[in-house]
């Protein structure tokens, strides 16, 4: 479908998880989470307004075209068509993508300008047809750039693209970056078709749409400040959290992850340690433990704020536990145990 306007824009996004939001299924983009994005699909909230980064984006897209065909040859169209992906099996994947620019280019062109970037999955193009790529186009201020693209395009970034060259059929995709500064230097990242984390999102995408048509919560995020995903506390309301808790599945996931880091970081602690190989090995696990053990917590905590709802405090046995209305809207859970009476 054609996009004219910005309301058309704001239409499908309602409709579709589009590609921009990819990133907030894995929990890896910079301003997004699960719970916002069903907040505006739910329609219980209006869309952010455009943010003055967007629209630097948008004015600068034709500029860094124009660099990648001024410093490369490289071509690029700009792209106004949006794409939407559709299981007939799954009535729940419902994906939207609008590329930024696209680009036709022989392999060969690519690793000329790549050179040590070039993937070798796409070597298998040499020597054949022209490959089809989705481009997206970003400016980033050097001051970020330093920060946050050392390794190369921030993770979101790399879903985003990655999801739009799955939902166009394209071979890859690669990211543009113009870093504004005294020099414009020109960036480009290729970004390959991997369909484990093409599988994951069609995955992840149909359970967003199953949890909201369900009005089942999105996951937590640590991150989720929006007071309207939540009740407001009711003053003198008190949860009784005593007795059996029924099973949850997020937790329950958490739960596993955690055991099994938990067990593999014991292993290399019995015996991995005599050896640099195996104390590195053995601090990738426990980094690895500490990551799943946040999830844990934070499943926990999700699974508790479920239970007490809009009540302000927790009745349990040796603890102390409060969900208090801040003054900025939004609510404040506090766990602690009680000392014991001696």
């Amino acid at each position: 479908m054609e996009i004219t306007s910005r309301e058309a824009w704001l239409d499908a996004r309602r409709e579709d998880f589009t590609a921009s939001d990819t990133g907030a299924l894995f929990g890896v983009h910079k301003y997004r989470t699960l719970r916002q994005i069903a907040v505006e699909k739910a329609g219980a909230a209006k869309p952010e307004r455009q943010s003055s980064v967007f629209r630097r984006g948008h004015i600068l897209e034709p500029a860094i075209a124009a660099a990648m065909a001024y410093d490369h040859g490289l071509v690029c169209e700009s792209s106004k068509r949006y794409l939407r992906a559709r299981d007939p099996e799954n009535r729940h994947v419902r994906i939207g993508a609008t590329k930024d620019y696209h680009l036709t280019v022989l392999a060969e062109d690519l690793e000329r300008v790549l050179g040590d970037r070039f993937p070798p999955s796409w070597r298998r193009f040499l020597g054949d047809m022209p490959m089809a790529m989705s481009v997206e186009m970003k400016s980033v201020d050097f001051g970020v750039f330093a920060e946050e693209w050392s390794d190369g395009p921030p993770h979101y970034h790399l879903a985003q693209a990655s999801t739009q060259a799955l939902v166009a059929g394209d071979d890859g995709a690669l990211v543009v970056a113009l870093v504004i500064g005294k020099s414009l230097d020109l960036h480009i990242y290729p970004v390959e078709r991997m369909p484990a984390f093409e599988a994951a999102v069609v995955t992840r995408v149909a359970d967003f749409w199953r949890r909201l048509e369900e009005n089942e919560p999105q996951p937590v995020d640590p991150r989720d400040p929006a007071s309207s995903v939540w009740p407001v506390a009711t003053p003198d309301v008190t949860a009784v959290l005593d007795g059996v808790v029924v099973g949850d599945a997020d937790l329950d996931v958490a739960r596993e992850g955690a055991k099994r880091d938990a067990s593999a970081l014991l292993d290399a602690l019995d015996d991995r340690l005599d050896t640099w190989d195996g104390r590195l090995q053995a601090r990738e696990m426990a980094k690895a433990l500490a990551k799943s053990s946040e999830a844990l917590a934070d499943a926990t905590e999700e699974a508790l704020r479920r239970s007490m709802g809009e009540a302000e405090s927790g009745k349990l046995a040796g603890w102390r536990v409060s969900w208090k209305n801040t003054a900025k809207g939004t609510r404040q859970l506090l766990v602690r145990r009680e000392k014991e009476k001696r």
